[in-house]
């Protein structure tokens, strides 16, 4: 795995660590993706590839969709394990 130091990246993106590691960023938002993981004293490390966020994004969409529709966690999962 890849490992990326906050103020390297910081630094190439014009800021400082508090720039690359608060709360909106674009680091943030592949963390959200499953493509980054985030490591206190071990730094950023890249964790995904395109292919997993976009199951990770298809199966939030899905956990949304069933839980609109009545689901619980235990329910999706029973689901989920029926199929082939």
């Amino acid at each position: 795995m890849k490992h990326l130091d906050a103020e390297v990246v910081g630094a190439a993106v014009g800021g400082g660590r508090r720039r690359v590691r608060g709360p909106r960023t674009a680091l943030h938002l592949l963390r959200a993706e499953g493509l980054l993981e985030f490591r206190r004293g071990r730094g950023i490390t890249v964790a995904g590839t395109p292919q997993r966020s976009a199951v990770l994004t298809r199966t939030r969409d899905l956990i949304e969709f069933a839980r609109h529709h009545g689901f619980g966690r235990e329910e999706i999962i029973q689901i989920i394990e029926t199929l082939p």
